[in-house]
């Protein structure tokens, strides 16, 4: 049999195949309306065929939905940790700006304390700078000439005495911390009323020199500044006797180191002295 034929033959097949298939229905189907038992028999036998294949088909579909589903909520968890990150981020930032109002507004609380028990006049400063070593014990205040700032001008912060004024620009001004080696202040203490001069040793510290080695100085005694010197106020906060040596036999004095009340490493505002109103 040539190509020909075999395609000729094909279709021929293929009919006949058909007609028997509808004739094989049609005899069925007549049957199966007399005999309803027949027909109970050929569903549930078309049934027990295609039940594998509909439950697997159900399960296939179940398990892509359950992979669907996770994905959608996987997406919307990823969106919703990405909001939370964001509003985490936005409290921190304000709880910073928050704490640092809060600290400010302790330090002009403690600065305005004290400018209202000497009543003094003037104006906070905020500090730009520092001296460029430990041993230029000096800081800069954003105030200058400008502001109404002048040589020889005390300067306080909440805890006590800074400094003094020793220079001025336009917009700013440098401060001689007590702590300088070229600073002094007459002081006394405060319950026995014991004079001696503070000055500055470098390093954020200060001594107590002048002590006369006869008179009693306690650890923990306030010094205060005794305005007899006419540079500072009266009753200015110095800082606390650390520690008390007394010389050998033939010395006049006392070595008296004193913690200043200031921390002059933090620093942030000070208040710069005016003048003084009336009570």
């Amino acid at each position: 049999m040539n190509y020909q034929e075999s395609n000729t033959v094909e279709p021929k097949r293929i009919i006949f195949f058909c007609t028997c298939l509808f004739i094989l229905s049609a005899v069925l189907s007549a049957y199966s309306s007399r005999n309803p038992e027949f027909a109970k028999v050929g569903s549930n036998f078309v049934s027990s065929f295609l039940f594998p294949l509909q439950k697997f088909n159900s399960k296939s579909f179940v398990s892509i939905r359950g992979v669907w589903g996770k994905y959608i909520a996987l997406v919307n968890v990823k969106e919703e940790n990405s909001t939370l990150k964001e509003k985490i981020n936005h409290l921190t930032t304000l709880n910073s700006k928050f704490e640092e109002l809060r600290h400010e507004n302790t330090r002009l609380k403690d600065i305005l304390n004290i400018v209202n028990e000497h009543s003094f006049q003037g104006f906070t400063a905020n500090v730009i700078a520092f001296g460029p070593t430990k041993w230029i014990q000096e800081i800069t205040i954003d105030k200058g000439e400008e502001s109404g700032v002048k040589v020889g001008m005390t300067v306080i912060e909440g805890n006590g005495l800074v400094g003094l004024v020793v220079h001025t620009n336009t917009y700013s001004s440098q401060i001689l911390l007590i702590s300088d080696p070229n600073s002094g202040v007459d002081a006394f203490i405060q319950s026995n009323r014991v004079r001696g001069i503070v000055e500055g040793i470098g390093a954020y510290m200060t001594r107590w020199s002048y002590v006369p080695n006869a008179e009693k100085v306690s650890v923990g005694e306030r010094v205060i500044s005794s305005g007899l010197d006419g540079v500072f106020p009266k009753g200015l906060f110095l800082g606390v006797v650390q520690s008390v040596q007394s010389q050998e036999e033939g010395m006049l004095f006392q070595e008296v180191r004193v913690e200043p009340s200031v921390d002059f490493k933090s620093l942030e505002s000070v208040f710069v002295v005016t003048g003084k109103g009336n009570k």
